[in-house]
């Protein structure tokens, strides 16, 4: 017998039979525990989470997905989908139940004609990054590049070229997905136009996509990569004068303030390490010359310590995150928590510096990092209506991305995390968390009408007609209608 955890948390014992019956319809790798590649497969980014599937499968196309998810439903077993495992909030990851691993599934196809890109769903950012470059095109995405595309997409996806391209849903032509009955459906704005509506911003809850086609734009290859520091005693007059600034900015410029302890590496002057500080970084997709004249003010403002501003190729950008530490950085723990506001003023902006200031010092050996997003430009042209994000309205969007190492601080640092967000709710009319960065799975608890807005009724809707067992689970949940 093969024992695997169904929907209501309950163990299911599979005969020996019925289960070979499954796997002799595969192509694909199986894995379970006491194997390494079993170990490394089910690991995920934040490793808050250890759990052990009660196996996992490595399919290398669709046909095998299908297959699984026919078997999970019939049987309502648990399923998780990790495609780069990146999600902090630990979605990629399952105990007892079964884990589909995309990671085999990497193609990405450009059409230099079109300058459209065909994505699979287990690519990461950089391999995107890659291909796109080759050829001086880039999909609008995220700013880490070991990022998976699906699960960065399926929540949103803001990324440097957001205020010139908006978020990756935004770019987003057509998918294919797998939904709860083990159909596959080629979703697009003409085609199942709701379930193309509910995944761009509803995140997994409507079935497993295998891949993606992207609109791709000119970009690059070369970028002014805007990266000047300024002391964190600084730090409320100097984003008071950047959000001034970003209001009457270029949209070729898009631009995000994080607030963090640079680490010891060689990506930084000596003298910088240890220091707390504000980097008001940006990426101008413009001519350089015109670039550089336009972001001068933004490099000058009192306090600054280091200017690190330079023109740079946008595939090197994207990696820019990864290179803050070249030593060996053991496996972290994380509490990424959001919230959008639309002003950016002195009272919220105190509470935000002092939160990072008196973070947990269990904290201090992580990558800590407080970022305030400025949501301008196309993000904010696509009316509420028009996808399953929400509101556009917002003009910023404040994250606290807490790190740490020693599982001893778990539940003190979530707790510290989750008091810091509801001091900062004060001074938000949304209460309105970013689903990619919405701490753990259990604070999505009542948190997702004030998500989707006016939109959270119709998902709910979408969600009832195409998975009504709610078999798609392991993802910011939304329950089907009544």
């Amino acid at each position: 017998m093969i024992s695997i955890k169904n929907l209501q948390g309950d163990n299911v014992d599979i005969s020996p039979a019925e289960f070979q019956h499954f796997t002799s319809k595969l192509d694909s790798r199986l894995l379970f525990e006491g194997c390494a590649e079993y170990e490394q497969s089910r690991q995920i980014f934040n490793h808050i989470f250890n759990r052990k599937p009660a196996f996992i499968i490595k399919p290398s196309g669709a046909a095998d997905i299908q297959t699984t998810v026919k078997f999970a439903a019939k049987h309502q077993l648990l399923i998780a989908i990790k495609s780069g495992g990146h999600n902090v909030a630990g979605h990629a990851s399952c105990e007892g139940g079964i884990l589909i691993d995309l990671s085999l599934m990497q193609s990405i196809h450009v059409d230099t004609n079109t300058q459209q890109v065909r994505v699979e769903a287990g690519a990461l950012l950089h391999k995107l990054d890659h291909e796109t470059q080759s050829v001086g095109l880039a999909v609008p995405v995220g700013v880490v590049s070991v990022t998976g595309v699906a699960g960065l997409t399926l929540g949103g996806g803001f990324g440097w070229l957001t205020g010139k391209y908006g978020l990756a849903i935004d770019n987003l032509i057509s998918a294919q997905l797998i939904t709860s009955d083990g159909e596959i459906r080629d979703i697009s704005k003409n085609n199942h136009v709701d379930l193309f509506w509910a995944i761009r911003g509803g995140s997994g809850n409507f079935g497993i996509i295998t891949s993606f086609l992207f609109q791709a734009h000119p970009v690059g290859p070369d970028v002014l990569f805007c990266s000047p520091l300024y002391a964190l005693e600084k730090a409320e007059t100097v984003l008071v004068q950047w959000r001034d600034f970003m209001t009457k900015a270029s949209q070729d410029l898009t631009s995000v303030a994080f607030i963090y302890r640079v680490p010891v590496s060689t990506h930084f002057p000596e003298h910088l390490h240890n220091q707390d500080v504000v980097m008001l970084a940006g990426v101008h997709i413009g001519k350089q010359k015109e670039a550089k004249k336009h972001i001068q003010n933004l490099c000058s403002f009192d306090g600054l310590l280091h200017d690190a501003t330079s023109v740079m190729p946008f595939e090197q950008v994207q990696q820019w995150f990864e290179n803050w530490n070249n030593d060996d950085v053991q496996p972290q723990r994380f509490y990424f928590k959001s919230i959008y506001t639309n002003q950016l003023d002195k009272p919220i902006l105190k509470e935000f510096i002092n939160g990072f200031r008196l973070r947990p010092l269990s904290t201090c050996k992580g990558n800590v990092s407080f970022v305030i997003q400025c949501l301008r430009g196309a993000f904010r042209d696509v009316p509420e209506e028009d996808t399953a994000f929400g509101s556009r309205e917002p003009h910023f969007m404040l994250e606290s991305n807490l790190a740490w190492i020693d599982a001893h601080f778990d539940d003190a640092n979530i707790a510290w995390g989750r008091a810091l967000w509801d001091r900062l709710a004060a001074y938000s009319n949304e209460h309105r968390i970013y689903i990619n960065h919405s701490g753990v799975e259990e604070d999505h608890i009542g948190q997702l009408p004030s998500v989707f807005g006016k939109n959270y009724n119709k998902l709910r809707k979408i969600k009832k007609k195409y998975d009504p067992m709610n078999l798609f689970r392991q993802n910011a949940n939304i329950p089907p209608a009544d």
